[in-house]
């Protein structure tokens, strides 16, 4: 069946095949000659010749305007294709996302409470030095990053933009690129020790090194070579014309392959969304787009260097930051103590236990309920902050802290999801976000970190938000 946009194609055929069959119907059946000489016999001026030839160049003049019209056409239809293509190539991806997330979701629930009970144990004096169980919490992270990642297809992850030291996540990152570039390539990397921080995202830096292995690995389909250097430099004058980044103090980092290389015009399409340079099957060609718009997002600029047969080359600059990275948090570390009264609202039992366990544990007192109805009920005192998730069952996590703040005003909120990018609205403010899987001196330093950032929450006799007369505070 003929489909509607095929139809001003067909027309524009159809009216360049019929002109040209009634023109020579018509010389056939008159004389072109003949007929104009009779009708100009008296004007000796005209030249019959020139006349029929006149008549023949509109025709020809006509048929090649339609020609070009069909061509313009085509083209518009090819185009109309490949955008509909990259729709339905759109549309799968986000249906696997949608698949993922609710995946990765619930497997953050479980891997919380794994997480938390083998923290238990490790604090135990008769488990404590028990390989078995740091074989299994090391376990447990590594598949929490796994989900993390598969998060990123559902919607974009929430960003967590600090100050970061490269040389211990690019050496966390090697152990990835070297699974996915397989025993064929060798990796070799040059990470400068006095290397300078950058403010950037842990969990995406380690995306980029991913994406990028991914395509030299493509490029070198019989094995080969991939070095990552990490170098201080800076950006002069001249480089800033070519880098298109402001004069100052940057990291680059290098990425480069031995593979097949790519043409210039490879070149000037290689971070557009979709686009593949190799085989159809080859992938879904939104890595090196996703890596152009992490490091553009951070303040950043990433170049390629390539030619046919001669191997390629990224190099991406990220601007200096002047802040010191955190130290990582010792897991062996006192808890931070607290006496707060804590609502703490969660559908999943073991989970709710173990977080009720973790903040009990650190002298909070702890208030724990199913769903935001019941917690709506029962907070009716003074609430030093709210531990919730952000989906649940009848009212969520988000419409439950805004119902709490009409009553206990400035009320911090800690968000505990599962989900890579929680909607929180107007709920953003003065809150955060804990992703599972968690630890738990995780969970107790953010809840530390809103009490102490919190402004006219109550009395503060026996630390905020603590008011022993009331009945529910007197809950341990």
């Amino acid at each position: 069946m003929m489909r509607l946009r095929d139809r001003p194609v067909l027309l524009d055929t159809l009216v360049v095949v019929a002109v040209v069959a009634v023109s020579v119907v018509l010389a056939l059946i008159f004389d072109p000659a003949e007929t104009w000489y009779e009708a100009t016999r008296e004007y000796e001026a005209f030249e019959l010749d020139e006349i029929f030839g006149g008549f023949v160049g509109l025709l020809v003049a006509f048929a090649w305007f339609s020609y070009r019209r069909l061509q313009q056409a085509q083209r518009e239809l090819r185009e109309r294709m490949r955008l509909e293509g990259q729709l339905v190539q759109a549309q799968k991806m986000e249906a696997i996302g949608l698949a993922a997330g609710g995946i990765a979701h619930d497997f953050n629930n479980d891997l919380a409470v794994i997480l938390g009970h083998t923290e238990l144990l490790a604090r135990a004096p008769e488990t404590k030095s028990n390989d078995s169980v740091r074989i299994i919490r090391e376990t447990v992270l590594r598949s929490g990053a796994l989900s993390k990642r598969l998060l990123e297809f559902s919607r974009p992850q929430l960003e967590a933009v600090r100050p970061i030291d490269l040389d211990e996540i690019l050496r966390r990152s090697a152990g990835l690129a070297r699974a996915v570039l397989g025993d064929s390539v060798k990796l070799v990397t040059r990470i400068d020790p006095e290397a300078w921080p950058i403010r950037a995202d842990p969990a995406r830096i380690e995306q980029i090194i991913l994406n990028l292995s991914i395509n030299a690995r493509d490029a070198m389909p019989e094995g080969g070579r991939v070095e990552i250097e990490v170098e201080n430099v800076k950006v002069g004058a001249q480089a800033q014309r070519t880098t298109q980044l402001r004069a100052g103090d940057y990291v680059l980092i290098k990425f480069r392959d031995s593979g097949i290389g790519m043409s210039p015009s490879v070149q000037e399409r290689i971070f557009e969304p979709f686009f593949t340079h190799g085989k159809s099957n080859s992938g879904t060609g939104l890595g090196l787009s996703i890596v152009y718009g992490n490091v553009t997002r951070w303040g950043g600029a990433i170049v390629v260097q390539s030619a046919p047969g001669e191997g390629t080359t990224f190099e991406i600059r990220l601007p200096r930051s002047m802040e010191q990275p955190l130290p990582v948090p010792d897991r062996e570390q006192t808890l931070p103590p607290g006496v707060e009264t804590i609502v703490l609202v969660e559908d999943q039992p073991n989970l709710r236990e173990l977080v009720k366990s973790a903040l009990h544990d650190a002298g909070h007192r702890v208030l724990d309920f199913p769903d935001a109805e019941t917690a709506l009920q029962a907070s009716t005192g003074v609430i030093g902050a709210l531990v919730t998730d952000v989906v649940l069952p009848g009212i969520d996590g988000v419409k439950l802290a805004a119902r709490l703040r009409q009553t206990h005003r400035d009320l911090p909120v800690l968000y505990v999801t599962g989900h890579a990018s929680p909607e929180l609205g107007d709920g953003a403010e003065r809150s955060e976000v804990l992703l599972k899987p968690f630890s738990s001196l995780e969970l107790v330093s953010k809840v530390r970190a809103l009490l102490d950032g919190e402004q006219g929450a109550g009395p503060r006799k026996n630390g905020r938000g603590v008011d022993p007369a009331h009945p529910i505070d007197r809950i341990a």
